[in-house]
C-alpha cells in the first residue's frame, strides 16, 4: 500500500547579505516558516540587529512552492533563489527593508 503525502503550498523569502554599503549583495539564503536554509556552510540566520542599517535585505519568490515538507520546501527555495541570482550575487536588491518601498 502507498502512503500518500500531503502536498502543501508554502512562501520563501531570499535572503541578502553585503559587508559594507558599498559591496554587492550576496545570496545568504532562504526563509520558510519561521526556517533559515543557508546558501552556503557557516551562514546563519540574521537574529539581532546589525552594526549599520543597509546589510541585509529579503526578496519574496514570486511564485509559491509546492513541496511534503518544509525541508523540502526549503530545498526547492534555496535552488529557485539560485536560478534567479546566479553564482550567489544578487546585484541590486529592490527591497533592502524587507518590505516594498515608495517611488
Amino acid at each position: 500500500m502507498r502512503h500518500h503525502r500531503t502536498m502543501r503550498c508554502y512562501r520563501a523569502r531570499a535572503e541578502f547579505r553585503r559587508r559594507t554599503r558599498e559591496s554587492r549583495w550576496v545570496l545568504a539564503g532562504v526563509s520558510v516558516g519561521g526556517r533559515f536554509k543557508a546558501a552556503v556552510d557557516g551562514v546563519e540566520q540574521i537574529r539581532a540587529r546589525l552594526p549599520e542599517p543597509g546589510l541585509v535585505a529579503w526578496r519574496d519568490l514570486a511564485d509559491p512552492i509546492v513541496a511534503g515538507s518544509i525541508e523540502q520546501a526549503l530545498a526547492i527555495a534555496l535552488d529557485v533563489a539560485r536560478g534567479r541570482w546566479p553564482r550567489h550575487d544578487a546585484g541590486a536588491v529592490p527591497f533592502p527593508s524587507g518590505t516594498a518601498e515608495p517611488r
